[in-house]
């Protein structure tokens, strides 16, 4: 029996490229975690809605997006090639990635500096510019000890992962659950899910740091490919906030405490199914670069099974539950409704091939191009409909950026094909 359930487990392992071993040996943990993970996050939008005024949350909502774009100018890139040098047994990687994290810090700070002066001076908005230094200098310390998900992603140790990150979400959840009660306002808020994410990661960084205390940091061609990563990142990253900021910037903070709501629920799915881009990440990095794009279309295809009904399903039920779990703001189920139909596009993962691949050349125009789609997408929507018209922009420069990434990732594995023939 047990031989039996093994070869149906390397089957399927094959099939979706997802080490399933591993994720049935940690299958529990890590349904629980993203089980806890969607109910904190809907606790502290239904905690948000009772308690706070829309604007506090959508400055709320703002001030989180300034950290974003941020974290863009950060080294983001190595979080990605940290997985794939420890799925390599090559464990000094990291310590060299924390090192390079760190330095890069300063610039960080230094951009966070600037910005806060020039807010202070030429638009007279002290408080926004303090924001942005802080955040600036908290960042790039974040970022580097958040590197541990990583090694553990690598060692497919996602058992480990998956109960860090349940201790994670409950601690943001009692944080911003307590700040929303005692101390309510945008600026507490911030400052509060910073620290608690800050305090945990240094704890966890520190605890796998002082385990692995031997390894010796060596340079490696993946540290270098890091810094290009991190630029193609810079792209998504300002991209992924863009349909924040306009709302803010031409709606106000009230539209973006809408919006915020409108997407909330189908982002639960996009965080789901994310997580499971990461299980795929290494089992990608130790194949043949030349068999991805056939594991890219059988793990899309068999996505579509579960993200299709869900996509339906939810379309059908949101009215219902902002009814009941947000009736404040229930103009913002119409909004969802209309969101949720990038759904399918969350069983993509090309992205994920092409970074296994490492052409930065190809990885830099498709960013430069999905952000331009994205960007002129979200205004154009604006223009035409106003908060619906970037919902729908939204939806639009999404299924473009995963069709133009789908056909990048086969064009690149066409031309490797054929120079090795």
């Amino acid at each position: 029996m047990r031989e039996r359930l093994k070869k149906s487990l390397s089957w399927i392992s094959d099939l979706v490229k997802v080490d399933m071993t591993s994720l049935t040996k940690a299958g529990f943990w890590t349904n629980l975690a993203q089980g806890v993970n969607m109910l904190t996050a809907f606790g502290i939008n239904i905690v948000f809605a009772r308690l706070l005024s829309a604007t506090i949350i959508g400055e709320y909502k703002y001030f989180l997006s300034i950290n974003a774009l941020l974290q863009s100018v950060t080294l983001s890139g190595l979080g990605t090639v940290v997985t794939q040098a420890i799925s390599r047994k090559e464990f000094g990687v990291y310590p060299l990635a924390i090192q390079r994290a760190l330095r890069w810090g300063g610039v960080v700070i230094a951009i966070g500096a600037v910005a806060a002066i020039v807010l202070g001076i030429v638009q007279h908005d002290a408080q926004l510019g303090l924001i942005i230094f802080f955040l600036a200098c908290v960042t790039p310390l974040n970022d580097a000890a958040a590197l541990y998900a990583n090694v553990l992603i690598g060692q497919q140790r996602f058992t480990s992962l998956a109960l860090r990150q349940m201790s994670a979400s409950v601690a943001q959840f009692f944080a911003l659950a307590l700040v929303s009660i005692f101390f309510p306002g945008s600026i507490s808020l911030l400052f509060a899910l910073i620290m608690a994410n800050l305090i945990l990661n240094v704890l966890w960084s520190y605890q796998l740091w002082n385990k692995n205390s031997e390894a010796r940091p060596h340079h490696s061609d993946d540290i270098r490919f890091a810094y290009h990563l991190s630029f193609i990142n810079a792209f998504s990253s300002v991209s992924s906030q863009a349909d924040r900021l306009i709302v803010f910037h031409a709606l106000g903070p009230i539209s973006l405490a809408i919006y915020s709501f409108a997407v909330a629920v189908p982002k639960q799915i996009r965080t789901m199914f994310g997580f499971v881009g990461s299980f795929a990440l290494p089992r990608y990095a130790s194949k043949d670069p030349r068999q991805l794009l056939a594991s890219v279309q059988k793990h899309f295809l068999l996505a579509q099974l579960v993200l299709l009904p869900l996509m339906v399903l939810y379309i059908i039920a949101a009215p219902t539950i902002y009814q009941y779990l947000f009736p404040n703001y229930q103009e913002a189920a119409r909004l969802s409704m209309i969101y949720a139909l990038i759904t399918p596009v969350y069983g993509n993962y090309s992205g994920v091939g092409l970074q296994v691949l490492k052409n930065a050349s190809a990885l830099y125009k498709m960013n430069v191009f999905t952000f331009c789609v994205m960007v002129s997408s979200l205004l154009a929507g604006w223009q035409l409909g106003g908060i619906t018209g970037i919902v729908i922009g939204f939806v639009i420069a999404k299924y473009i950026g995963s069709l133009t990434t789908y056909l990048v990732l086969h064009y690149q594995v066409k031309q490797l094909v054929r120079t090795t023939t």
